[in-house]
Formats: C-alpha cells, sequence, structure tokens
C-alpha cells in the first residue's frame, strides 16, 4: 500500500464546497486505486470512505473517479500540495478523527 496526504482547495459547487479547504489522506493500493480515504476540511468538518461506506450524500471514495495519482485534474496543479506518508501516519489520521458521514 501506498499512503498520500493531498491539501488544496475544495473546488466543488455544493455544501461541501462551503466547507473550506481540505486534506485528503488516502490509502492506495499497487493498481493505484484508493482503499481508504479521509476528508479533513477547514471548518472541522471530516468525511471517511473506504470499501464498507464508499458513497453517501456528501461524496464517495476516490476509486469511484481515479486516485490523486492519475487524475490528471490534479497532477501538477499547483493549487494541491503532495506529500507521501507513512502506514503509521496514516493509520494515526484515520485513528484521530471522527466523521460526520459515519
Amino acid at each position: 500500500m501506498y499512503y498520500f496526504k493531498v491539501h488544496g482547495s475544495s473546488e466543488r459547487d455544493d455544501l461541501v464546497g462551503e466547507w473550506g479547504d481540505c486534506t485528503w489522506f488516502e490509502e492506495v493500493d499497487d493498481r493505484l486505486q484508493t482503499r481508504r480515504q479521509l476528508e479533513v476540511y477547514e471548518n472541522g468538518n471530516v468525511l471517511m470512505y473506504d470499501e464498507e461506506h464508499f458513497k453517501d450524500q456528501y461524496g464517495c471514495l476516490m476509486y469511484e473517479r481515479q486516485t490523486w495519482l492519475v487524475d490528471p485534474g490534479f497532477i501538477g496543479n499547483e493549487n494541491y500540495t503532495y506529500q507521501p506518508l507513512t502506514g503509521e501516519e496514516f493509520e494515526r489520521e484515520w485513528s484521530s478523527h471522527t466523521p460526520i458521514n459515519r
């Protein structure tokens, strides 16, 4: 597995877009499919997605679209910053937040 932290603006035209900038934490498998995704928004709201809870009224797990690693809308976009994480760092983030969508 690979782990990433991505920070940028939430460029959506729905309720979630009003929550401010977002930091995404992603667990990505060898096929570049996102398996777990944590979204921490500027206003304090948190969303979590995985294979058991992959879609709701707020959004969906990136594998339904594409992972950050291969999405041409995000690669090289200066509005987003990427940082590789260790599995331990990802697990620490995953377990330290309480999502509003669960």
